[in-house]
């Protein structure tokens, strides 16, 4: 299957799939696992009542995804794309 890249990050990668209107974003499975772990923490963390501790992963993981929408967003703007949104 040939799909159409976008971008060409390391972690995250803005990428079209053949038959698909919008284009998606492929995580490495590291990323993904990074991702995963720091929410984790955050429930973790809140589940003790470590509240400061735990909103600190949150706002880390939040900072994470917000990059990548605004790399997906950056993307879909230069190659003319409608945002789905």
């Amino acid at each position: 299957m040939e799909v159409d890249a976008l971008t060409d990050q390391g972690n995250y990668t803005v990428i079209r799939l053949p038959g698909r209107k919008f284009p998606g974003v492929l995580v490495q499975g590291d990323s993904l696992s990074i991702l995963v772990a720091n929410l984790r923490q955050s429930r973790d963390r809140l589940q003790q009542g470590e509240h400061e501790d735990g909103i600190g992963w949150l706002i880390q993981v939040l900072d994470d995804l917000e990059a990548v929408q605004r790399t997906y967003e950056a993307a879909l703007t230069e190659h003319s794309i409608p945002l789905p949104y």
